[in-house]
């Protein structure tokens, strides 16, 4: 296959809480269908033209994200998927949250919608937002409608025959939102326990998990838990707030007691955590996650790495070569192409935004959590 090719379009299906149906959850194109019913979407002509233009070689208008990525560092999520040949059927179902990370958005996470309200109550006419919502219309629509909350796509997927194409895939994921805050998850689990799946189970989680679902995993072949992490110790709460350090741990050890449950940490590279990716590192081993995941960042180029000064891109660099190069070779490389990755006036300017029109809302003083200082970048 050419270099354009990506095994989830044959094999790759996700759906987000807006019912925006895609090859995978990373797939951004101006026409994707919505709500569309499986069977529907594998015979749809819109899926037949995507795979039409990559068989031909062309770029796709969805794939940018793993185009950026590739070019900075060489690998996305696409080399990776055509590396495992994973058939991947994706649930975001649902965006309630407990958590309102830096990285988050509004379709993630209601609690950042609410940061969002929040800045424009203080100052309507706020920079930052009004650069957001023009490039992302569907962030605007949620905001300014004032219905944070979105309804989740659970019912709709009882409804719309997910038994007849489960088993086409041999792994099956969700995420949110935080997907363990909802009792009503429950039903998904359900129907694959009813159809005797014996695929893998991934949940991509901030850690709030509880005995119910738990027990509930133990019924399931395969499991993975995986952890949404990007910071360690005092960092965590600035990047993943509310919630300390120790709540996570604490969480960890809850999981471990399933002996049938894989674990697994994740974490997005950004601005805010670069100097402490060894940190990350060392205590994801010592927690003993089987799998350990450091995520190029997707859109928010405001917060990406490429903003921190050389010498703090080049010791973590060598902090991590120290730990293991030939392991995190991927996560090294990716570094190396944010040092040499131009930074635009722009990123610039709503990097100060950000940090001016956030801090007061989330009551954090970002600056004191970071050894390098922000007035480097400029």
């Amino acid at each position: 296959m050419n270099d354009k090719y990506c095994h989830h379009i044959e094999h790759g299906l996700a759906y987000d809480v807006n019912g925006r149906t895609a090859p995978c959850c990373q797939f951004r194109g101006n026409d994707d269908p919505t709500f569309i019913k499986p069977d529907d979407y594998f015979q749809s002509d819109w899926l037949a033209n995507i795979k039409q233009q990559m068989y031909n070689g062309e770029e796709i208008e969805g794939c940018q994200r793993c185009y950026k990525d590739e070019a900075i560092s060489g690998n996305s999520y696409r080399t990776s998927t055509n590396q495992s040949q994973e058939k991947k059927l994706h649930f975001t179902y649902s965006n309630i949250c407990n958590k309102s990370c830096n990285v988050c958005r509004p379709q993630r996470s209601h609690l950042v919608g609410l940061d969002y309200k929040k800045v424009l109550e203080k100052d309507p006419d706020n920079y930052f937002m009004q650069e957001k919502f023009k490039k992302q219309e569907n962030t605007a629509k949620i905001v300014q409608s004032g219905k944070l909350k979105l309804e989740s796509i659970v019912d709709w997927v009882a409804q719309n025959k997910f038994k007849n194409v489960i088993h086409r895939f041999n792994l099956i994921e969700f995420d949110g939102g935080e997907p363990f805050m909802h009792p009503e998850l429950h039903k998904m689990f359900d129907m694959l326990l009813e159809e005797n799946y014996q695929g893998q189970l991934v949940i991509t989680s901030n850690g709030s998990v509880n005995v119910d679902y738990l027990e509930k995993l133990k019924q399931f072949n395969k499991v993975k838990i995986r952890l949404s992490i990007d910071g360690v110790y005092d960092l965590y709460e600035v990047v993943r707030p509310p919630h300390k350090w120790d709540w996570l741990v604490e969480k960890v050890n809850l999981i471990k007691q399933y002996k049938n449950i894989e674990l697994g940490g994740s974490a997005v590279i950004h601005v805010f955590n670069v100097h402490q990716l060894s940190d990350m590192i060392l205590e994801f081993e010592k927690l003993g996650f089987n799998k350990i995941s450091l995520n190029p960042l997707g859109q928010q180029e405001y917060l990406h790495a490429s903003l921190c000064p050389e010498e703090v891109l080049q010791d973590s660099i060598k902090q991590i070569e120290n730990i293991d190069s030939q392991r995190y070779s991927k996560v090294i490389n990716y570094l190396k192409g944010c040092i040499s990755k131009t930074v635009t006036t722009e990123q610039v300017k709503l990097f100060h935004a950000y940090i001016d029109s956030f801090g007061p809302v989330k009551n954090i003083n970002y600056q004191q959590y970071i050894p390098w200082n922000f007035e480097l970048i400029k």
